[in-house]
């Protein structure tokens, strides 16, 4: 009985050990910004959806209602009528004919999932053009402080030493001039 005892004391502290280094595995995991980035983003995309849903059912479907039915949910297609029907009845609904007992082929709510998916990509589409637009003019803005090598016409960032094209040494940009003096290679800006 003894015996067990010592060996189980370990065992416990093993359990223990592992789990407390999965919870520091799993802070590392929140920490690192992905994951918090992705919550954010199927956050936002399920908000989204609902007002391309909106979109699609509030605007859409009742332009597509002057030109035809109300709704295109309610189109739908009688496979087989229930039994002891005449076959010739006629449901205003899907919901009216399940109610009876008719098996029905509802291509109507699919065309309004396609129309769903293609608005949703569309303004996905537009809203991540939009962003890029935004992006490429806050850079345009910047201006750049890289230069081409003398020897490679290649761009080399500001305070490069070598070209990382060329490997031309030593280079520097026409403004900037060696800091002699101190005895450092350093960068200065020549005074105008």
């Amino acid at each position: 009985m003894a015996g067990i005892r010592e060996r189980t004391k370990g065992l416990g502290g093993k359990a223990v050990g592992s789990v407390g280094g999965f919870f520091d595995d799993f802070k590392k995991f929140i920490d690192r910004g992905n994951v918090v980035d992705l919550a954010v983003g199927v956050i936002l995309g399920a908000a989204f959806g609902a007002v391309v849903a909106s979109l699609v059912a509030d605007i859409f479907s009742p332009v597509l209602g002057l030109l035809g039915t109300a709704s295109l949910q309610d189109l739908f297609w009688v496979m087989r009528y229930p039994a002891g029907s005449s076959g010739n009845d006629t449901y205003p609904t899907v919901v009216k004919a399940k109610e009876a007992g008719a098996i029905t082929m509802n291509y109507g709510n699919f065309v309004q999932t396609v129309i769903n998916f293609i608005m949703v990509a569309f303004c996905l589409f537009i809203f991540i053009k939009l962003l890029f637009l935004f992006k490429k003019k806050a850079a345009a803005a910047a201006p750049s402080t890289d230069w081409p090598c003398p020897k490679c016409r290649e761009k080399v960032k500001e305070g490069a030493i070598r070209c990382p094209h060329c490997t031309a040494e030593p280079i520097f940009q026409p403004s900037v001039v060696l800091n002699e003096d101190a005895g450092e290679r350093e960068h200065l800006t020549a005074k105008a």
